[in-house]
């Protein structure tokens, strides 16, 4: 329930306004809806639902994606008012040890613009990129670094 409360809040704040509509409720819903899947998820196979938000990693995981969400921005920006992006397919070592890791990763790639999470599994993601740019961006490993934290607190914790 703790993390739907953070992701709530995340959200208002990161939206600058609350008004009670359709679309506000639903998204609501659908993070409580979550929260519930994810909790039957994890009783029903633990070995691969093993994410525990640790608060101090998740706050310094935030402005690291923040900061790469800009600087995406700036650079699709760039590359759509100078006409020349050069969209390509990269290849990336899937090195997570658990798969909840290797969705927080995928969501990240995802939240960033310019770039699209195309196929992922044990051993690789493939990612569509539109610029070498972003595709440095992303190859940057500091989310990387920042999810295995996360997933080496979570380990340390068991």
């Amino acid at each position: 329930m703790f993390l739907f409360v953070l992701l709530l809040l995340t959200w208002v704040v990161l939206a600058g306004n609350v008004n009670v509509n359709l679309p506000n409720i639903a998204g609501i819903i659908s993070i409580f809806l979550c929260i519930v899947v994810y909790r039957r998820a994890k009783r029903l196979s633990p070995r691969n639902i093993h994410f525990t938000l640790n608060i101090k990693e998740f706050s310094l995981y935030i402005p690291v994606l923040l900061i790469d969400i800009i600087i995406s921005n700036i650079n699709v920006a760039k590359d759509v008012l100078k006409n020349h992006s050069k969209p390509r397919i990269i290849e990336i070592a899937n090195n997570f040890k658990y798969n909840s890791a290797s969705a927080c990763y995928c969501v990240s790639v995802i939240l960033t613009p310019g770039s699209v999470v195309l196929h992922e599994n044990s051993e690789r993601f493939l990612v569509h990129v539109l610029d070498s740019t972003t595709g440095r961006s992303i190859l940057s490993k500091s989310l990387v670094k920042r999810i295995e934290k996360m997933t080496l607190n979570a380990d340390k914790a068991k």
